[in-house]
């Protein structure tokens, strides 16, 4: 079957995700590797938590349609319990390798941004500035943390690819080095904007 074809099975759960975004977050961890939904929340929130992230309650359906459609399948072959939990372990499929692969090579969708900071500092003229400026200096503070965060998931990776362990961790890291980037490129918009409110 096809990659197309999975688009135009109807009244099948491949027609019910659709493009669905979060169906193909949980896919793709899939493909990295057996994982329990549980598995998927943890590297969500190790790796694309600062730029996608998923709740168990998203999590679980989908997988459960996935499944459903022939794109995942469960692996009888890993452990299945973890202390008093059983945890169900998939894998991808060959259907489910095809359909991330023409999801990856298709268009993407505009990035909607919603930032409440930006929010406030647009209406930021009804409160004192002072007030402006504390909320600015925590969230460097913040950013600061995220920046070191970034630091050390790049270096484990970049050791995980020289010791074999993790193959073309050039698309993992290059992920990683924009979430840097831009935490850096925030810190400075940080300072330059609590000195500009320091004169007025």
């Amino acid at each position: 079957m096809t990659s197309t074809e999975f688009y135009e099975m109807p009244k099948s759960a491949a027609a019910r995700i659709g493009r669905k975004r979060t169906a193909y977050a949980v896919l793709g961890f899939v493909m990295m590797g057996p994982k329990s939904g549980y598995d998927i929340k943890q590297a969500i929130s190790r790796s694309t938590s600062f730029f996608w992230n998923e709740s168990a309650g998203q999590i679980y359906p989908i997988l459960r349609a996935l499944e459903d459609e022939g794109l995942i399948e469960r692996d009888t072959t890993s452990p299945t319990s973890t202390g008093k939990r059983q945890r169900q372990m998939y894998q991808i499929t060959d259907r489910g390798q095809a359909a991330l692969q023409d999801w990856i090579a298709g268009p993407s969708s505009d990035v909607i941004v919603r930032n409440e900071l930006l929010l406030k500092m647009f209406f930021g003229a009804s409160v004192a500035p002072e007030v402006i400026i504390k909320m600015l200096e925590d969230h460097c503070h913040g950013l600061q943390d995220r920046i070191a965060f970034f630091e050390e998931i790049i270096r484990q990776r970049q050791a995980e690819e020289a010791a074999g362990k993790l193959a073309n961790a050039a698309f993992m890291i290059s992920t990683l080095d924009y979430g840097y980037r831009m935490a850096s490129a925030a810190v400075d918009w940080c300072d330059a904007t609590i000195a500009s409110l320091k004169d007025l």
